[in-house]
């Protein structure tokens, strides 16, 4: 037995797991679990079908129709955490259209393999699909998930954008271990994608065609494994705001727009809930009574500035006010970022720098005491 077949087959049997895992799990998040075991159990069918059948006889294959799904799988995935609304099963046409090449791709797959008969000398279950197969094929596959890599991206840089209206910290919100997911698919994929192009503009030989599939394999193992150790978490996600072209239809008129600002203004100087490092824009909101779609509206149109800015201007006045007094010169730079609500040193000198054009020890050491 070869070391791909070794690799691959303790990977397949670990995605099959993890799909099982999944598709099984009772937690609120299900529909995100069960797009995510369905990427497990198609990445699964590609290690073992793509790895073994590639052994067996060492010819030009067409592409696994499995390849096919996973980049609109991932997607999709992406889109349930970043948007976590319901599917919106009248649009179920529009979603289809996204997996047509993996369904076209296994139907292509399934004519060949009845109606296309094998030659003498290949080896079992083999079928040999003409060179502008194989081309067309893997041109079609990478062109896919180049485009969907670039809507992932997209996304998530716009979920980016939105926390900051959502959250006033980006403590919770790590996407890192979404990021680890999306470029160990993408890294396999570019394996993948240079074995093709090396395949076709050079005779790379067996070994270093081997070799690449194996380094593919052993991304995938890797990917898996971490996914096992993580114990399938991920990070406590919000839904998505409110479109800001929608406030021209709110229903918060400009005098009730005025009156909750006034009145938060009047909140944040008096109780100074900036204090509270985790604090969201839901919290702020059922303290004011107020809907949290019409705070963010209050912020963004009277105050100029989105939740997460907002919050932290607060926060950097009060270490400013913080750092002026006598009291001061007995707190450390870090028992004051903890004291207005921050939990990272980063964060709170980014922010400072952002705010006042001085790192906080510059500030500190300019600033003249007062008291």
């Amino acid at each position: 037995m070869q070391i791909s077949e070794i690799i691959a087959l303790i990977t397949t049997f670990l995605l099959l797991l993890l799909a099982l895992v999944l598709s099984t799990s009772k937690r609120s998040n299900r529909q995100s679990n069960l797009i995510l075991a369905s990427f497990m159990f198609f990445n699964a069918f590609l290690v073992s079908w793509f790895a073994f059948s590639h052994f067996i006889n060492y010819r030009k294959l067409g592409v696994p129709f499995s390849y096919f799904f996973l980049a609109p799988i991932l997607f999709f995935y992406v889109k349930s955490l970043c948007q976590p609304k319901k599917l919106d099963l009248g649009r179920i046409r529009i979603y289809s259209l996204h997996f047509l090449p993996g369904i076209l791709a296994l139907l292509y797959s399934l004519v060949v393999l009845f109606t296309r008969k094998v030659s003498v000398d290949s080896s079992p279950g083999t079928q040999a699909w003409q060179h502008g197969e194989y081309l067309i094929s893997n041109v079609l596959l990478h062109v896919q998930i180049w485009v969907y890599i670039i809507l992932i991206f997209r996304m998530i840089y716009r979920y980016r954008i939105m926390i900051r209206d959502q959250f006033s910290s980006l403590r919770k919100i790590d996407l890192k271990w979404l990021l680890f997911i999306i470029l160990a698919f993408i890294l396999m994929w570019l394996i993948d994608l240079t074995s093709f192009i090396l395949g076709e503009v050079t005779d790379i030989g067996r070994f270093w065609n081997i070799l690449l599939v194996i380094l593919s394999l052993t991304i995938n193992l890797i990917f898996a494994t971490a996914i096992v150790y993580r114990g399938l978490q991920h990070p406590d996600i919000s839904g998505w705001p409110e479109d800001q072209e929608k406030y021209s239809h709110s229903a918060l008129t400009s005098e009730e727009g005025d009156h909750y600002a006034a009145k938060l203004s009047q909140m944040m100087e008096e109780t100074k809930p900036y204090l509270n490092p985790d604090l969201t824009i839901r919290e702020l909101a059922e303290n004011l009574g107020i809907h949290s779609k019409y705070l963010s509206q209050v912020i963004n149109s009277r105050f100029r500035q989105n939740f997460f800015d907002f919050i932290n201007t607060y926060r950097i006045n009060e270490a400013r006010r913080i750092m002026d007094s006598s009291a001061s010169e007995r707190k450390t730079i870090q028992e004051i970022l903890y004291a207005v609500g921050y939990n990272s040193k980063s964060a709170f000198n980014a922010s400072f720098k952002k705010a006042t054009g001085l790192t906080p020890t510059q500030f500190r050491k300019d600033s003249p005491r007062l008291g």
